[in-house]
């Protein structure tokens, strides 16, 4: 007698399922989805298979795939009791909240004496800030099941959350009261008076836990992580290991001594940590987080942006992920990128003056001025007690060129921070371009105070002293500056600018030729050192230096017009008039093109001409009267005494009226 093959296959399908089923009870939740696909391959239609499969997909954080397998047993079941909660519990995880409610409320309506129903609604109108109908639901579960003590628990942390204390711990000591070896009972109990300032008592409640349970994962980690508040990480550190031994895959142990490698500086160890917590839990959003920071504490940017957008395909509302990643992007310079991200930040939470701060930054880096100030003001008026968002604001003030509004946002800072060296240093500059120079001297010595190598500070002190005439401090400045910066042509032109000043030319030629070294194509370096060759008399170097400006920048008016001063001096008058017209038609308002064009004119005898520039000179100057003096010899040549008397009266007025 032959077997019947369709009873053949239906004892090989119920073989399957019951491997299945035993793969789940040990958690080899893999091994079961496989055993499960064959089941539904030989009847895809039997709800059991594919609630199973759900199952076994949930755990291992397959929720898409999960919530696919819970609605296929719907549809040949609708009114399968589990698979409409485990399918809520999906949604809840996908934080679909409204999908998970409406799920827990079709259940009830098919089921009403369910109190695990009543219990997951419980749970999902907390999430969703419905505080009052959560409440309503736990205690519908409780009275269908008056021993429920995870709904107990559920109960005291909603009241928890309501800053119900004194209600949340009478919650967690009934929990203890129905079953004296609940661990979570103790768990949340301990983390309550943790909350709370009672660190000792905690940590005997989690010690009590561990004594009912030895192997209870989660207490292991959250006596671990009350150590670490206190200070004790290596105790934390063995006790998230211990949890390991109890349960290798419990991806919160992993997280944690993730966490306390990168306390310890092994960043390194703590990526791998995180990715097997990842591999465990891939939606573990904590964890992607923090993976991402750790790649960029190691410079690895890119896989830190793609670690906070994988993020945010989770939870598009991640506010960490969100803000980072605007932070990251300011950094790179891609601005439009950085700007969009804080604003994202601000509509999700438009309380945090971080997320203002960061887009002000943004907009001032990106040139945007003006949204930069009116944004950086939302977190000065939001936290008007950090000294950072009032140095921000001083900054895009700077930028702007309103360098007042900026010393009195400076200051305030420095009210509040007064030992902040860079914003004594901004300070500093602001005083320093309101021609305050015994503020802006007293800034920047401050400032080194605290920054004593800050090469910037040591530069625009020297300025300042220069502008003072200070010229022996000035040198000690630019001095220091070498030493820290050997490298820099600036610090080498300033220094030979202070030798010209003190009358020795030598010295100034050779920080000048130290500066071409570094940098052979700085214009005022080659600049300053023709005018230094031209007062020692060589005009020749100082032609030379010119017209190698001149081949790097043809459009220096400045270095046209000592061009022509060399020519002046050499007696090529026409090279001097052609060299002070180049330089007028780059820059029409240089006044000092204009008085040696004048002087030049004198020289050829063309007298009209001279008089014309230097009038043309005292209308951009009319402080400058040493024009008059020249215009009078003019009109005096030209036989016009009595214009050339009102000229030298205008000079003598002016230069002798004390």
């Amino acid at each position: 007698m032959t077997a019947d093959p369709s009873q053949k296959l239906a004892k090989i399908e119920k073989q399957l399922f019951d491997l299945a089923s035993k793969k789940i009870e040990s958690k080899s939740f893999q091994d079961s989805i496989d055993l499960l696909r064959i089941c539904i391959d030989i009847n895809e239609k039997k709800d059991c298979y594919l609630y199973s499969l759900g199952l076994s997909q949930q755990n291992i954080y397959l929720i898409d795939e999960a919530i696919q397998s819970f609605k296929k047993c719907l549809e040949f079941n609708p009114k399968h009791q589990n698979a409409l909660n485990q399918l809520g519990y999906a949604y809840h995880q996908k934080k679909m909240i409204n999908e998970s409610i409406a799920c827990y409320k079709k259940n009830i309506e098919l089921h009403p004496n369910d109190h695990l129903s009543y219990y997951n609604l419980g749970l999902a109108l907390h999430d969703s800030g419905k505080f009052q109908e959560a409440i309503s639901s736990y205690n519908k579960a409780i009275q269908l099941k008056p021993n429920y003590e995870m709904c107990y628990e559920a109960l005291g942390n909603l009241q928890q959350d309501m800053g119900l204390i004194q209600e949340a711990i009478f919650s967690y000591n009934k929990i203890l009261e129905v079953n004296p070896k609940y661990e979570n009972g103790y768990n949340c109990l301990a983390n309550i008076y943790y909350k709370i300032g009672k660190v000792d008592e905690a940590i005997s409640i989690f010690k009590q836990c561990i004594e009912v349970n030895p192997k209870h994962e989660n207490t292991y980690i959250n006596l671990g992580l009350t150590y670490k508040r206190k200070g004790m990480s290596e105790e934390a550190l063995i006790l998230f290991k211990r949890c390991l031994e109890i349960n290798s895959r419990n991806e919160v142990a992993h997280y944690n001594i993730g966490l306390e490698y990168i306390h310890q500086g092994r960043v390194d160890e703590a990526i791998l940590v995180f990715l097997k917590s990842l591999d465990l839990n891939p939606s573990y959003e904590e964890c992607l987080n923090s993976l991402a920071s750790a790649y960029e504490e190691k410079g690895m940017m890119e896989d830190a942006i793609e670690t906070y957008q994988k993020c945010l395909q989770l939870n598009q509302n991640n506010e960490i992920a969100l803000y980072n990643l605007g932070l990251i992007y300011k950094q790179q310079c891609q601005f439009s990128q950085s700007i969009l991200y804080f604003k994202k930040c601000i509509q999700i939470n438009p309380k945090d003056p971080d997320y203002y701060n960061g887009l002000g930054n943004s907009y001032r880096l990106n040139g945007q001025l003006d949204d930069s100030i009116q944004t950086i003001l939302i977190c000065v008026k939001l936290n008007p007690n950090d000294d950072s968002y009032h140095y921000n604001l001083g900054l895009a003030y700077y930028q702007k060129g309103c360098f007042l509004e900026a010393s009195q946002y400076f200051s305030k800072s420095l009210e509040i921070n007064p030992k902040d060296s860079q914003t004594l240093y901004h300070y500093g500059l602001c005083c320093y371009e309101l021609e305050q120079l015994d503020k802006a001297v007293s800034a920047f010595v401050q400032s080194l105070e605290y920054d004593p190598k800050n090469e910037n500070t040591y530069y625009n002190l020297g300025q300042a002293y220069y502008d003072q005439n200070k010229i022996e401090e000035s040198i000690q400045c630019f001095k220091i500056c070498l030493e820290i910066n050997p490298n820099n042509s600036l610090y080498y032109n300033s220094l030979g600018l202070c030798f010209c000043q003190k009358g020795q030319l030598d010295e100034g030629i050779a920080c000048f030729k130290k500066s071409l070294d570094i940098n052979p194509s700085d214009e005022n370096t080659l600049n300053n050192l023709g005018n230094t060759y031209r007062l020692k008399g060589n005009i020749e170097d100082s032609i030379k230096c010119y017209k190698v400006c001149l081949e790097i920048n043809p459009r220096n008016d400045i270095c046209h017009c000592n061009l022509g001063i060399a020519y002046f001096q050499k007696g090529i008058i026409e090279g001097a008039i052609q060299s002070y017209k180049k330089s007028l038609e780059i820059n029409p308002k240089n006044e000092y093109s204009l008085y040696y064009l004048g002087l030049a004119f004198y020289e050829k005898g063309k007298f009209d001409d001279a008089i014309l520039s230097y009038r043309q000179c005292l209308e951009l100057n009319p402080q400058e009267n040493l024009q008059n003096q020249f215009i009078g010899h003019e009109y005096r040549e030209i036989g016009n005494l009595d214009q050339a008397i009102q000229s030298y009266k205008q000079f003598l007025q002016t230069n002798f009226q004390n």
